[in-house]
């Protein structure tokens, strides 16, 4: 009898340890997160997010909500926040966070391959993730982002990219034929032929995932003194992948009063325009985006004063992606003579901007020259320079209100 009762109890402590036994950690992805690392915790549940989406987007109903938004380019391209999604589940009907831990749950076991990244169910981390990831001083939001939204087929079931490091080949996810899922490399042909959500860090809201308050601004002119503003733009290297959308033309410039005394107005960081591909090799204009005023009153212009831009593809701002913006002696030819001895010692706390490629080109304005004459019995300047920087022109404008 003794022996009966010791098989039963064997038996019910199986199945018990069955039941509390979580599948997920079977996977042998599951544990390598660096939590000490915030650039490899950000890849792991930018990772998570793109598996346990690919049980969301099974919803046709989802599906069809998320490219609705997309298509609205809340921020001027085809994508979609997360949070966004999150928030409003009572139209979706899906709770974002628990449908991707459900996901994760289902596939992490059934994965065909190696993405190179780790794994989390974690729901903190997958909270994070949709709602607002903190990174360091910074707060990061993803978004579901849809290329080539006007050319694919948005009836069909998505494969899932992942934009971590390389924006022109993605790795992904799909579901197979055996249940499954399979890790897949996705490149420009395969989006332009398949539907795919890049599960990204938005590269435009700000910490507070809103959009700042002077992107996209088509005519910023209020105020009064001159002031130097662009006029148009043409691209002919966006540096920017497929995966990525549209380029964020960007800037940072710094303004010096006088013989180099730093002014405070400085601006880094503000995507003025995107540019796509489809507009690439053609003049774009019509938002004359105001730089920043060269002196601050109305009227008078001391010949001392000086701008000095930097034009650049705004990319998320990693710690890998900062750039120093600085004025340095490699400059001093560009402007006149006059200034070399006081801008040899001009010191200023530098300026930092994100980007992983390599700048559109720097240049360094001051007035009256070279370029800017006020029209003759009028109180305006109308006055252009182009920068041309390997193909790539920024038109100038020297105005006067």
């Amino acid at each position: 009898m003794k022996n009966y009762v010791l098989i039963l109890l064997v038996f019910i402590s199986s199945i018990i340890g069955c039941h509390e036994k979580n599948p997920i950690l079977e996977n042998p992805q599951i544990g390598t997160l660096n939590r000490e690392d915030p650039d490899i915790l950000l890849e792991d549940v930018i990772n998570s997010i793109g598996l346990g989406l690919i049980r969301t987007a099974q919803n046709e109903s989802f599906r069809s909500y998320v490219h609705t938004k997309a298509q609205q380019q809340f921020d001027g391209d085809d994508n979609v926040l997360l949070k966004t999604i999150q928030a409003t589940q009572n139209v979706t009907g899906v709770d974002l966070v628990e449908d991707i831990l459900l996901g994760i749950d289902t596939y992490a076991p059934l994965i065909q391959g190696e993405t190179g990244y780790g794994i989390t169910n974690s729901e903190s981390d997958i909270t994070d993730g949709v709602n607002a990831f903190p990174y360091y001083d910074r707060t990061f939001y993803l978004q579901i982002f849809v290329p080539f939204i006007d050319e694919v087929d948005l009836g069909e079931m998505p494969v899932i990219g992942l934009l971590v490091d390389n924006d022109t080949l993605l790795k992904g996810y799909e579901l197979n034929g055996n249940g499954g899922v399979s890790v897949i490399d996705l490149t420009e042909s395969d989006a332009r032929n398949r539907l795919v959500w890049v599960v990204s860090i938005n590269e435009v809201v700000n910490n507070d995932g809103n959009i700042p308050k002077d992107v996209f601004m088509s005519n910023k002119t209020e105020g009064t003194g001159k002031y130097i503003r662009l006029n148009s733009v043409y691209i002919k290297d966006k540096k920017e992948g497929w995966g990525a959308g549209r380029a964020d033309i960007s800037f940072v410039a710094r303004k010096v009063l006088g013989c180099g005394t730093p002014s405070g107005a400085a601006t880094a960081g503000m995507p003025f325009i995107k540019i796509s591909n489809n507009q690439l090799n053609s003049w774009q204009n019509g938002f004359c985006y105001q730089l920043n005023y060269i002196a601050p009153y109305g009227g008078v212009l001391n010949p001392d004063d000086f701008q000095h831009y930097l034009f650049y593809e705004k990319d998320a701002s990693t710690n890998n992606n900062q750039k120093t913006f600085t004025f340095t002696n490699s400059y001093l030819s560009v402007v006149n003579g006059a200034y070399s001895n006081c801008l040899s010692t001009l010191q200023y706390t530098p300026l930092y901007y994100f980007t992983k490629d390599s700048d559109y080109g720097s240049t360094i304005s001051n007035l009256p020259v070279p370029y800017y004459e006020v029209n003759a019995g009028t109180n305006s300047y109308n006055n252009y320079k182009t920068e041309n920087w390997g193909g790539n022109q920024f038109k100038l404008e020297a105005s006067f209100n």
